[in-house]
C-alpha cells in the first residue's frame, strides 16, 4: 500500500511499474490517494494494464512536459485538455517513453514530437500548423496581444522541453541506488545567486535589438505577419 496525496508519486510508479514488476513479479500495489477531504483507492496493477507499457513510460515525461512541480505548464491548457490530444500525436508516447531506456538524453525526434503537441495544442481544428513559430506569428497576428494564450517558439519550447526531460530522468531512475552525474544548467536552467532559475529564451528580445517601444514592435510583427499571410 501507498499513501500519497502527491500526483508525482503516482507518476513515479507508472513509469517504473515494469522494472518493479521484473524486480517483484508477485507485486501487486495499492494507492490510498488523498485529495483535500478524499481519499481514492486505485489500483495500480489495473491502471497500468488499461493504459499500457508504452503510456506509462511516457507518462513521467508527459507529466513534466504538461506541467509539474518542477516545470512549468501551458497556460490555460489543463491536464485534461493535454490528455485529450495524447494519441492524436503520431509516435508520441513511443519517443516520450524513450527517456525511460535513455534518460537525460535529448534527441531530435523528442524535440519535433513536443513540437507537434503543442502545435496541436493550441491549433484549432480548421486550421492545422506543424511549425510552432509560424503558429506563433499567427496567433500574434490575430491582436492576440495576451502572450499567455499564444504558444513559446521553437527556442522558449526547447528550453522548456529540456527541463522537462531532466525532471522526468529523475523520476525514471527512481529505483536506482545511484543516480546519474548530470548537471541541471545543462538542462535549461541557470544559476543566480546561489539558486536554479529557468533560461526562458536564449535569443534576445526584438525590442531590445532593435531598441524599439514595445507598442511599435508589436505593430511592426502584426504587419510582417499579414504580409506573410498573402504570400
Amino acid at each position: 500500500m501507498v499513501y500519497t496525496g502527491d500526483t508525482d508519486v503516482i507518476v513515479i510508479l507508472l513509469t517504473n511499474f515494469h522494472v518493479i514488476k521484473e524486480m517483484n513479479p508477485a507485486a501487486d500495489i495499492w494507492i490510498s490517494f488523498k485529495a483535500g477531504k478524499v481519499t481514492k483507492m486505485i489500483y495500480l496493477n489495473k491502471l497500468v494494464t488499461t493504459l499500457g507499457t508504452t503510456a506509462c513510460k511516457a507518462m513521467a515525461l508527459f507529466h513534466a512536459f504538461t506541467g509539474s512541480d518542477s516545470t512549468s505548464s501551458f497556460k490555460f491548457k489543463g491536464k485534461r485538455s493535454c490528455c485529450m490530444l495524447m494519441h492524436e500525436v503520431p509516435s508520441l508516447l513511443e519517443t516520450f517513453g524513450s527517456i525511460v531506456d535513455t534518460p537525460f538524453q535529448i534527441s531530435p525526434s523528442l524535440l519535433e514530437v513536443a513540437s507537434n503537441f503543442v502545435c496541436k495544442l493550441y491549433s484549432n481544428h480548421s486550421c492545422q500548423h506543424d511549425d510552432v513559430d509560424h503558429l506563433w506569428l499567427m496567433l500574434f497576428s490575430q491582436m492576440t496581444r495576451d502572450v499567455e494564450r499564444i504558444p513559446p517558439t521553437s527556442d522558449a519550447l526547447n528550453q522548456h522541453l529540456k527541463r522537462s526531460i531532466f525532471q522526468a530522468s529523475i523520476w525514471a531512475s527512481a529505483y536506482m541506488s545511484t543516480k546519474p552525474s548530470v548537471n541541471p544548467t545543462d538542462y535549461g536552467w541557470k544559476e543566480e545567486d546561489g539558486k536554479l532559475v529557468p533560461i526562458w529564451t536564449t535569443i534576445s528580445l526584438a525590442k531590445d535589438v532593435f531598441h524599439l517601444d514595445e507598442s511599435i514592435l508589436a505593430q511592426a510583427l502584426v504587419i510582417v505577419a499579414n504580409v506573410s499571410k498573402q504570400t
